[in-house]
């Protein structure tokens, strides 16, 4: 059945609900063939079990980890702990880390491709929003055409702006996974310049604003 998260565990864990079911759903889990192993997801409350956080030396929560026949426990005897290897546990970064990226993981540690699954529901909302964003383009657009008919300067200003954003760098850092806000492990908001798509983000149109400086410039004296 599923399980009720708390406020710690609550976001990675449905993330992690959803990366198992896109397993489940692409019939990745328990598969009879024998030249792969079977991929199996277990939850258990570390929160309120004392015993398994002293087995494993668990300091927090959550842990997403991997474990498979051949995964190497480091006992430490003055500890009396099973080490898990760091190479077999998901670091997380964010709160709400996305489901494509612990299933970029999932899928390095199964030597499987699984993608991210959608539900009916989900994709017609998608297909929604994506025929409103299409609506809006178009009327972006007569509106763009009928006042660059009236005021010719807008042709310019609308020239320097699309070299900015296609110089930029932002569509290919979309594609990769690049998101605008989310949370940080600690709960605090974090904008898109705090990780590494967001930096090259930036870097981007720093370089494309530059780009057209000498274009404003010209425009300004005129």
């Amino acid at each position: 059945g599923h399980m009720v998260y708390g406020d710690v565990c609550g976001p990675i864990g449905e993330a992690f609900d959803k990366a198992a079911m896109s397993h489940y759903m692409a019939g990745a889990v328990g598969e009879s063939d024998e030249d792969e192993e079977p991929v199996f997801f277990v939850e258990m409350n570390a929160f309120h079990n004392r015993d398994l956080q002293r087995l494993h030396g668990f300091k927090s929560v959550p842990h997403l980890v991997h474990l498979h026949e051949g995964s190497k426990l480091k006992y430490k005897k003055s500890l009396r702990e099973y080490q898990i290897a760091s190479s077999e546990i998901y670091h997380q970064t964010k709160l709400e880390p996305p489901v494509g990226e612990i299933l970029d993981w999932m899928n390095i540690k199964t030597g499987k491709h699984v993608e991210a699954y959608t539900t009916k529901q989900e994709r017609v909302m998608h297909a929604v929003k994506v025929w409103c964003l299409i609506l809006a383009a178009i009327g972006l657009i007569i509106y763009g055409l009928y006042a660059a008919r009236r005021w010719h300067v807008v042709c310019i200003i609308a020239a320097l702006l699309i070299e900015m954003i296609s110089t930029s760098g932002i569509f290919y850092n979309l594609l990769n996974g690049m998101i605008f806000s989310g949370r940080d492990r600690n709960g605090n908001t974090e904008y898109i310049l705090k990780g590494f798509r967001g930096q090259y983000l930036g870097e981007g149109l720093f370089c494309s604003s530059m780009m057209i400086v000498s274009g404003l410039s010209l425009l300004a004296a005129v």
